[in-house]
């Protein structure tokens, strides 16, 4: 089994496999249960694998984690369409990227009117579906009743991938 880290993940300070086999080690030793409690609670540990994966400068801590709460709020908020029933919200902001200071990539937040408005921020946000499509194909290939669903997926990204290129 090759271990790895999800591309753009951030824990590159720390070995996925290390990583991994710590997080075993964890679950064996919460009953077969892994918890984010109970990470970090090993973390803490100046000799664990995971500890540099942490910051633990409480108050440059507190602020990221100001910036993620800000994060989730940004992406929880929803619309419903006037012509849709209300279990079809859908989010109004979404995460792009633009050029920023020196051509720098700068992650912002756009509505989707914007994001249409523009070939290039449109051209990404579908780029960052097909990303999920695959994603989610790969996360729930085994289970058969979603066949139909990868199809429906495996269809479209052919038919996608042939416009786009």
């Amino acid at each position: 089994m090759d271990v790895r880290w999800r591309a753009g993940s951030r824990f590159s300070k720390v070995p996925a496999q290390d990583a991994y086999d710590e997080l075993e080690d964890i679950k064996r030793n919460e009953g077969g249960d892994l918890t984010p409690a109970a990470v970090v609670e090993r973390a803490a540990d100046e000799g664990s694998v995971l500890h540099d994966a942490f910051e633990w400068d409480n108050q440059l801590a507190a602020g990221l984690h100001r910036l993620s709460t800000a994060r989730n709020m940004i992406r929880s908020i929803q619309v419903v369409p006037a012509d849709q029933p209300e279990t079809q919200a859908v989010p109004i902001y979404h995460n792009v990227v633009t050029a920023g200071e020196d051509d720098k990539p700068r992650h912002v937040y756009q509505s989707l009117e914007e994001i249409m408005a523009d070939p290039v921020t449109r051209g990404d946000l579908l780029r960052s579906a097909i990303n999920e499509a695959y994603s989610f194909r790969k996360k729930y290939h085994l289970l058969s009743e979603m066949a139909k669903v990868h199809a429906a997926i495996d269809s479209t990204l052919e038919r996608v991938e042939i416009e786009i290129n």
